[in-house]
């Protein structure tokens, strides 16, 4: 499992999910209160951003966790955005390690993460799966692990005209229907970003869904994430089934 967050909103700095806030993402690394599996998320640091020279995502990726990078605590408090998703990954065992495995992929205009897994992934849905993606998301892959293989779908119905919220919904409804075919159990919260906003996807087949939450802060930005991150905000949580939709001037949930 893992643990993400996103904003959207004023522009402020990337630090605002990685290190300011009470319970940021630096905290659910090493103190997570609302994890399924796992007990720490130390195994990689990841961040992607917008900005107006391109439409294609920024990122940083580190195999660190948030407190031992060398440059991020720094460059966090530097770069600002008004659209940030970033997450802390805990490797699910049999899938790969390292950098290019850590949390959020990008491609074309979108970024993505996953908080999840899915059982046995390499022996049962990962052939079928991959063989759904285009030419160039296969090429994209940084191997066989659960996270990019949905992401590279998602890539897809983005680069195919799908909004950032079709995107989430389509990899999402392809993976579970290949999962439940196959009798495989999953959690698939798929949080996706490109410059006009931040979708998620709550999802699990034949087990509960991850936690995850939405709240607006004082300054009007919108927020996502795992596990609330300042407790002073009114966090509303995004249900299994649940689809949510952050834009810089609004925040929906819809059933």
């Amino acid at each position: 499992m893992c643990r993400l967050a996103a904003r959207t909103g004023p522009s402020a700095p990337l630090s605002s999910l990685l290190y300011d806030p009470p319970r940021s993402l630096e905290v659910l690394a090493y103190d997570p209160r609302e994890q399924q599996s796992g007990h720490v998320n130390v195994d990689g640091t990841g961040v992607a951003w917008f900005d107006d020279a391109d439409p294609a995502p920024l990122s940083y990726r580190s195999i660190q966790p948030p407190w031992s990078d060398p440059n991020l605590p720094v460059l966090s408090r530097r770069l600002t955005s008004t659209v940030i998703l970033a997450a802390v990954r805990s490797t699910t065992p049999g899938l790969p390690q390292g950098p290019s495995f850590v949390h959020p992929f990008t491609s074309g205009g979108l970024a993505g993460t996953h908080n999840g897994w899915i059982a046995d992934f390499r022996a049962t849905v990962a052939r079928p799966l991959m063989a759904e993606l285009s030419d160039r998301a296969f090429a994209e892959l940084p191997g066989p692990s659960d996270t990019a293989v949905l992401f590279g779908l998602a890539a897809d119905a983005h680069r195919g005209g799908a909004s950032v919220l079709e995107a989430a919904e389509e990899a999402t409804a392809r993976t579970a229907k290949a999962c439940r075919s196959l009798g495989v159990t999953a959690t698939l919260t798929l949080v996706l970003a490109d410059r006009t906003g931040v979708a998620a996807v709550n999802a699990a087949v034949d087990r509960p869904a991850n936690s995850l939450y939405v709240a607006t802060d004082p300054d009007g930005a919108h927020l996502l994430a795992s596990e609330p991150l300042d407790p002073a905000l009114d966090w509303r949580p995004v249900a299994e089934g649940t689809r949510a939709h952050l834009t810089p001037t609004s925040l929906e949930i819809h059933p």
